[in-house]
């Protein structure tokens, strides 16, 4: 059984990964708020009677979101979460940092290589890190922090 949430935090890993991989999350991240605040009940026990029919009649879903909906619920493979643009899915780990979204986690990846928490411990180390914008003194302190939180 998925719950609203845990479809709602899949569409949002989903809108991560692809705004990681530079394309546009809106529409996911529209579905996971709308999913999240849906009033009718739980979508995983409204959609065995009511089919893609529940989904399609709100109008707010693309046909691309309904069948990530539905992929999450009859707990499929998510087709949305296939490597896309050669980005490794593993660099979605980067953005379980506080501060580290999308884009900043696409930088890492497109500027200095790195596709894991791994990765990321090595540019620390080594110092590259420091030579990308935005990346301040205060954030490398917190991504080493979360580093070593993880033992990575």
């Amino acid at each position: 059984m998925s719950s609203n949430y845990t479809i709602a935090k899949e569409l949002k890993r989903v809108a991560d990964y692809r705004e990681i991989c530079g394309e546009d999350p809106a529409d996911y991240l529209n579905a996971a708020w709308m999913i999240q605040s849906f009033s009718r009940g739980r979508l995983d026990e409204l959609y065995p009677v009511e089919g893609r029919g529940l989904l399609e009649r709100t109008n707010e879903f693309s046909d691309e979101v309904i069948d990530t909906i539905v992929e999450v619920i009859e707990r499929k493979e998510i087709r949305a979460l296939q490597e896309r643009q050669g980005v490794p899915l593993t660099v979605l780990e980067l953005i379980e940092i506080r501060g580290i979204g999308g884009k900043m986690a696409r930088r890492l990846f497109s500027e200095l290589g790195v596709v894991d928490l791994q990765g990321l411990r090595a540019v620390v180390v080594n110092g590259q890190i420091s030579q990308l914008k935005g990346f301040r003194t205060k954030t490398i302190e917190k991504i080493t922090a979360f580093l070593d939180e993880k033992g990575v």
